[in-house]
């Protein structure tokens, strides 16, 4: 489950060339990709920004933290952070995995990121609290509710799946890096 959820917004973050600009733009992107999914990887709740997944940010972090993400502060002008793949992980894997093991889902996100990706923060803004789904449910309300089961089957061989696996683990991408520098 979280390897797959962990694919979700990797290639989610790996279809903006530079990254995605805002935590806000990543989270409503996601959202609008995922709403139309039959398998919805993350919960999301109408908060005072809108659609927030807080599963969504918490697996950022612990991407982030093992560094399969990398998260850049912006400057003051910009202010906000820019959210990339990290270098511990190959973009064309990523692509690969997506492709073969959740087709209609990477097309959706595909859509997504079209469609709403690189919209004037306030066209998004105004978007996101405009939404039908948001204008239905009150503060703190479940917008969208993950039903993934706990093993998420992929159409991927059983190799691939084991290559996703390992190389999306948080805790391997960590051991693996602090392998390499220990002996380097």
């Amino acid at each position: 489950k979280e390897t797959f959820q962990s694919l979700v917004l990797l290639y989610l973050i790996g279809q903006f060339p530079e990254g995605v600009f805002s935590s806000f733009r990543l989270q409503k992107v996601l959202y609008y990709a995922t709403r139309a999914a039959e398998r919805k990887p993350f919960t999301f709740h109408h908060t005072v920004y809108g659609q927030y997944s807080r599963d969504a940010a918490a697996m950022l972090t612990l991407m982030l933290e093992s560094d399969i993400l990398k998260r850049q502060e912006l400057n003051q002008a910009i202010r906000g952070v820019r959210w990339q793949v990290g270098d511990a992980i190959a973009r064309e894997d990523i692509d690969r995995f997506a492709q073969e093991g959740f087709a209609s889902l990477a097309h959706l996100i595909r859509q997504s990121v079209q469609k709403y990706g690189f919209l004037k923060q306030t066209q998004l803004d105004k978007l996101a609290h405009d939404d039908p789904i948001l204008t239905e449910h009150g503060l703190g309300s479940v917008l969208l509710q993950e039903n993934l089961p706990d093993q998420v089957a992929l159409a991927v061989d059983e190799d691939t799946a084991e290559d996703m696996d390992m190389l999306l683990s948080p805790h391997a991408v960590h051991f693996l890096t602090r392998e390499i520098s220990l002996t380097d």
